[in-house]
């Protein structure tokens, strides 16, 4: 139950970026409209400054990484490392290692 709300915000963050490399701009139109959007969809461990955002030929792709790390009882926690890109579907599913 306590992994749910980290894979809804993680959800939430690939949305985002997805939307926002489909609306266009520049990279700091790109972090803005993202903290606009990580404001209503409650995204806390992203910032737009967080945003890798990278030219590639003529398409911008933007990514990020984080970890969260979610404790269990007493000394254990949970460490889920999570991962998204616009250019390569393959790289936007979380891993969990």
């Amino acid at each position: 139950m306590k992994v749910v709300p980290t894979v809804t915000e993680y959800l939430s963050a690939k949305k985002a970026i997805q939307s926002i490399k489909a609306a266009g701009g520049s990279p700091q139109e790109m972090r803005a409209a993202f903290n606009r959007q990580a404001e209503v969809g409650y995204i806390t461990s992203l910032k737009g400054s967080d945003l890798d955002i990278v030219r590639q030929g003529d398409q911008t792709e933007l990514s990020f990484a984080y970890q969260k790390v979610i404790p269990l009882a007493g000394p254990v926690s949970l460490l889920i490392d999570y991962e998204a890109s616009t250019g390569d579907s393959r790289t936007a599913q979380p891993a969990v290692p």
